[in-house]
């Protein structure tokens, strides 16, 4: 997967970028945690900006998200759950995804939308309560845009970092190999010793 990410991200830049993204919030078979990271490593190798790969990133996780919430409010909930219970295994999609996000949209309203686009699950189908509820398409929008520069912006700026330190990231995991290895031989050891006189004991 990760070798898919990074040659999509080669291949086709700031589309592919836009690309992954949308199809990780239409149908998410991988997740942006694994997406951005890659993306700001790429940009801290001079191969894209990370400015530019960010908004491609939300352009095309909005375009994902405003698909769900336009099915939304063309099936209706009735049909909608019946399309989920025929085939939403093709799209991630379960009927009780259907009704579980309502009762927080209900409450918190538009901010729902903003603080669901950083929880895993939530993030793509908080889209459907929005549209079933009727919500203004620019107050959507407003929100979905908003939550995603929040969280890709911030995955961009840890990959990024990474990226511009990855040489001495590696050097500090190869002079904590033997200290890591040495734990984790007094913590099999420690177990081993406990379990015995657990034997013993009984």
């Amino acid at each position: 997967m990760i070798d898919f990410i990074t040659r999509t991200i080669e291949q086709l830049g700031y589309v592919g970028v836009a690309l992954l993204m949308f199809i990780e919030t239409l149908i998410p078979p991988i997740p942006s945690e694994l997406i951005m990271p890659l993306v700001g490593v790429a940009a801290a190798r001079g191969e894209m900006s990370l400015a530019g790969a960010t908004f491609a990133a939300i352009l095309g996780a909005t375009a994902g998200a405003t698909m769900w919430y336009a099915a939304a409010r063309a099936f209706g909930p009735d049909r909608l759950r019946r399309l989920a219970e025929r085939h939403g295994r093709f799209f991630g999609l379960a009927a009780k995804v259907v009704d579980k996000p309502a009762a927080w949209f209900a409450r918190y309203g538009g901010w729902t939308i903003f603080i669901a686009r950083i929880v895993p699950g939530m993030r793509v189908h908080i889209s459907i309560p929005a549209g079933l509820a009727g919500m203004p398409l620019g107050r959507f929008l407003a929100f979905t845009f908003a939550g995603f520069a929040v969280w890709y912006g911030l995955l961009g700026i840890v990959g990024y970092t990474l990226g511009l330190n990855v040489e001495l990231i590696v050097k500090l995991i190869a002079s904590a190999a033997p200290w890591l290895w040495a734990s984790v031989a007094l913590l099999i050891g420690w177990r081993l010793l406990a379990a015995r006189r657990a034997r013993v004991a009984f």
